[in-house]
């Protein structure tokens, strides 16, 4: 299974609404997929026409500040079924899947551990961002290590695996209540990566292969490097993500034709 989160904002929705429709109709994805957001199944359903809606399942929750949106992909704690699906996948919603997700999916399945892919150009010594601070608040030398982008985390078990995403769930929540709820910054990478060098020591070579950032330039986005999918986080606010979401798309049409 493949799950999202996105609320509120109509940019973030039509970023969801891309992502998913290039999950199914580029990456050629069949299994189910889980969006956690504040909108209703059928207003998804009707924006979604290539996707059978027996496939799409909605978690309705309603966060209210920073905190609540960055946490809520570790919800999935809370839905006990969820549990049945293996392998299970996170997705930010400003991503586009540009190459068969089959085996992305199946080098997830086939791992021990939480993956996610390397931010190379984020040191986990020096990067505020993949969490230098609070590594540094134990006193802990990282050297050269670089931190991991946790837009995309793949999960083989979600039982074998609740403690780590738990941890990295409650450092979240306590450390936006000590220091403010709407001014985390990248809480939810510095708590990941915090974990991951503490205690789950994430698998950041399986699925780093299928994985780029767009945003930068239009190098970033050469449809000739497609591997799996990418990452629109560098592109800026929503709307902009968005905007450079869709321009890769059309360029995506414009080499494989009708869909």
């Amino acid at each position: 299974m493949i799950y999202f989160t996105a609320f509120r904002s109509p940019a973030t929705i039509e970023q969801l609404l891309l992502s998913i429709r290039s999950l199914v109709e580029i990456g050629g994805y069949k299994g189910d997929i889980l969006v956690l957001t504040d909108r209703t199944r059928d207003a998804l359903v009707s924006q979604l026409p290539n996707l059978e809606p027996a496939r799409l399942w909605v978690y309705n929750t309603e966060p209210t500040d920073f905190a609540g949106y960055v946490a809520s992909k570790y919800a999935i704690l809370d839905i006990d079924w969820a549990a049945q699906f293996q392998p299970v996948a996170f997705m930010d919603p400003d991503i586009v899947f540009d190459a068969d997700v089959a085996p992305l999916l199946a080098t997830i399945a086939r791992g021990d551990r939480i993956a996610a892919p390397l931010e190379p150009f984020s040191p986990l010594a020096t990067a505020p961002s993949v969490g230098s601070g609070l590594l540094q608040l134990d006193g802990l030398s990282p050297r050269s290590a670089a931190g991991v982008n946790c837009g995309t985390i793949g999960i083989p078990n979600i039982a074998a695996h609740a403690t780590a995403l738990r941890t990295i769930r409650t450092i979240i929540l306590n450390r936006a209540d000590a220091f403010g709820r709407e001014n985390s910054g990248w809480i939810d990478q510095e708590a990941a990566n915090y974990v991951s060098f503490r205690l789950a020591d994430f698998d950041t070579a399986s699925i780093t292969p299928y994985c780029r950032f767009g945003g930068w330039s239009e190098n970033d986005t050469n449809v000739a490097h497609r591997a799996g999918l990418v990452h629109f986080w560098p592109a800026g606010k929503s709307e902009a993500k968005v905007a450079a979401m869709r321009a890769y798309r059309e360029r995506l049409d414009a080499l494989l034709g009708p869909i």
